[in-house]
């Protein structure tokens, strides 16, 4: 049986700490040094930058250069190359060929182009596998 009258309580000493912090520094708003979610954005965001997806801690993802990380290009050109794609059976252009390597031999720049069709094709498959699901 639970006890549905009674409020639950985390254990004090787990939280005593956090408790000391406010006390310390004087800041309980949020977004202050100790709300569990600012710590988890410092840490995500130090891990971006260590990853080079991030160039500094005050900027976006750098979408060019990330496009140009081996695993994200192979995961790119493994989602526009299946057999299956939709992408291939309706533009009459080669996606690789006018996009992808040319940005990855840094000749242009057509992140914008490729990030879109990479999300077009997902979301196609997407959706007729849930209609074929659904058919079945």
């Amino acid at each position: 049986m639970i006890n549905v009258t009674k409020i639950y309580l985390p254990d004090k000493e787990k939280y005593q700490k956090y408790i000391d912090e406010i006390y310390a520094n004087g800041w309980v708003t949020n977004n202050g040094k100790i709300t569990f979610w600012g710590r988890v954005k410092r840490r995500l965001k130090w891990k971006l930058i260590k990853a080079g997806i991030l160039k500094n801690k005050n900027s976006y993802t750098d979408y060019p250069n990330w496009i140009g990380d081996g695993r994200i290009s192979s995961e790119i050109k493994e989602i526009i190359n299946e057999k299956s794609s939709y992408i291939k059976k309706y533009p009459d252009i080669d996606i690789e060929e006018k996009y992808l390597i040319p940005h990855l031999e840094k000749k242009e720049n057509y992140s914008e182009q490729i990030l879109r069709t990479t999300t077009i094709e997902l979301y196609l498959q997407r959706v007729f596998h849930r209609s074929n699901v659904e058919n079945n």
